[in-house]
């Protein structure tokens, strides 16, 4: 069970660009104050651009730390592919999560006609993309 400490990851990158579109999200919900400010996150520097597999390995990573240190855990990101890289750091057989999106991102690779990835992150999941 977690612990009484809270572990943020912050990812807010959408299609590569930070704070762009839907990747403003995570600055959007901070915004509103609910949550003290965070001194620590996913990602060192706002200057850098990291590709996705840089993207997606630093969130795996932090998700396996806080993990490690029985934290309870809360990821903003504006890149839908943040689930797989979240499950990927959990490390675990079972996996359960809440998860908040506009969209299922249960598309298939055969039925999606516009190669968009992300709209993939769930089903890659679930094992069956």
């Amino acid at each position: 069970m977690p612990g009484n400490t809270l572990t943020r990851i912050i990812s807010p990158y959408h299609s590569g660009l930070r704070d762009h579109r839907i990747g403003n999200g995570p600055r959007s919900i901070q915004s509103l104050g609910l949550l003290p400010p965070s001194k620590n996150g996913a990602y060192k520097s706002a200057r850098n651009r990291p590709e996705l597999r840089d993207r997606s390995r630093r969130i795996s990573s932090a998700v396996t730390e806080a993990m490690d240190n029985n934290t309870f855990l809360l990821i903003l990101a504006g890149n839908c592919m943040s689930s797989a890289a979240m499950a990927c750091g959990r490390k675990a057989q079972a996996l359960s999560f809440i998860y908040f999106d506009a969209h299922d991102d249960l598309d298939l690779p055969d039925v999606n006609e516009n190669e968009y990835f992300d709209a993939m992150g769930l089903s890659m999941l679930r094992g069956v993309s």
